[in-house]
């Protein structure tokens, strides 16, 4: 079968999936960056779905079941499709950056972190997994945020940070420690793609004709493009044992991330 039969048949699991779903295929269809990697994408899925409407299951489930595992697929080692738009012009972005973890994450990645007043110690590098007596990469990028261009990310908020920053799997309830890093001059930094993203629901490509070097983010409340946003490899961070976060919160008290009503198709235009 080709994409254009898995096409049709995940079409009308969007039908009853909702915009989750709908936004996984318009940030396949309207990533126009990387044309010969989604190609590839595009053919895998159409492989995958007659393995898996071989199973015996409807089209529908068949096509969603072929986007899991492609989008597997993505994760491990050093996929060839990832990490293929370098940013250009390093001068642009500021070495001081940040990328957010929530308690839930910390809870289940860190189940050892030191919480001490507002910050949290972690006891291995930043995105990692521990396993019997050492630390293993878990993912192969890192996103960060950093201010420029007169944009400024909310340092308060817990609330806006998932809103403007698009993290809707941090959940309401949670909280968010931000983590400041360094990033050395050498190092290379990676313009997101919607394979990076893996074709995340909360994620879209910056609008066409934008001349950043840098990704942005999109509001999950109004779909607007918020904050500049890029990938790094993790293997820059492996040997930083003891990252800190700080709380995002108000100085006078600690504060949850409140409800965020979230609209995966809202502002997005071919």
């Amino acid at each position: 079968m080709t994409y254009s039969t898995w096409k049709s048949a995940y079409e009308k699991h969007v039908a009853s999936a909702g915009a989750k779903a709908e936004a996984r295929l318009w940030n396949l269809e309207n990533e126009t960056r990387i044309d010969g990697e989604c190609e590839r994408f595009k053919d895998r899925l159409g492989e995958l779905f007659v393995e898996e409407s071989h199973k015996g299951l409807a089209e529908t489930e068949a096509s969603a079941a072929a986007l899991e595992r492609a989008v597997q697929e993505l994760r491990p080692g050093r996929h060839p499709s990832l990490g293929r738009l370098e940013s250009a012009d390093r001068t642009a972005i500021p070495a001081s950056v940040e990328t957010y973890l929530d308690t839930n994450e910390i809870g289940w990645r860190y189940p050892t972190a030191f919480f001490r007043g507002r910050s949290v110690e972690l006891p291995g590098p930043l995105k990692c997994l521990s396993s019997p007596g050492n630390w293993v990469r878990h993912r192969r990028f890192m996103w960060i945020t950093f201010e420029t261009g007169g944009t400024r990310v909310s340092r308060e908020s817990p609330t806006a940070i998932k809103r403007e920053l698009g993290l809707p799997h941090f959940k309401q309830g949670a909280r968010i420690y931000r983590f400041e890093l360094s990033l050395p001059p050498n190092r290379k930094r990676f313009i997101p793609t919607c394979l990076d993203a893996e074709l995340y629901e909360a994620w879209q490509r910056p609008p066409k004709g934008s001349a950043s070097h840098w990704g942005l983010t999109r509001d999950l409340t109004d779909g607007q493009t918020r904050w500049p946003e890029l990938v790094v490899e993790t293997d820059d961070y492996l040997g930083d044992t003891s990252p800190v976060g700080r709380l995002v919160s108000p100085a006078s008290h600690e504060e949850a991330i409140q409800n965020v009503a979230e609209d995966y198709m809202i502002g997005r235009a071919p």
